[in-house]
């Protein structure tokens, strides 16, 4: 995906983009998702909880520092998977312009709209719970907080090299030069 395309979402089947150099709106089919990737989230998570009561009961660390260290380290990691998650999404993406019906636009723009406040609420929130999680880990030492703060961690960053901020304001001024036109 070029850098100056913005996943505004999906409508009718087609996921919608922005292209902020050319200010006009493109569309690519959806591909079907491949329900493979699910199981083998689920198999990593049924995998890695033994793993984490083993560490919990086993391994104690009493120096914060040691714990800032393993944090770094987990969120680096969770931060090289997420950016290469999202440009493996939009790698070799085929594009073409798109046409609304002035009717479809409305619609596209109120969905669209409701859609990205929410996830701008729900990235704000990822944030202020990966921290505290992640900070009680720092505090505690439970493995199973730095296991739930990355898994958050991981979840903002996606959201993050998903351009969230950027879709809200675009739609937002698409919505301005709608209600201007």
């Amino acid at each position: 995906m070029k850098k100056t395309l913005i996943a505004l979402g999906t409508f009718k089947q087609d996921d919608i983009f922005y292209d902020t150099d050319l200010k006009k709106i493109f569309s690519s089919p959806t591909n079907p998702k491949k329900s493979r990737g699910y199981s083998i989230n689920v198999l990593a998570t049924l995998i890695s909880l033994p793993i984490i009561n083993w560490l919990n009961k086993h391994f104690v660390s009493f120096q914060i520092i040691g714990n800032v260290v393993v944090i770094l380290i987990f969120c680096l990691i969770a931060l090289y998977f997420s950016k290469q998650y999202v440009i493996k999404l939009y790698d070799n993406i085929e594009v073409r312009e798109h046409f609304f019906s002035s009717l479809e636009y409305k619609e596209f723009l109120t969905q669209g709209t409701k859609n990205s406040k929410i996830v701008v609420i729900l990235w704000w929130c990822l944030i202020v719970l990966s921290a505290f999680l992640l900070l009680l880990f720092i505090v505690t030492a439970i493995f199973t907080f730095l296991f739930l703060g990355v898994m958050l961690f991981f979840a903002t960053s996606l959201l993050t090299y998903s351009n969230v901020i950027e879709r809200y304001k675009i739609i937002k001024q698409l919505n301005k030069e709608l209600t201007n036109a």
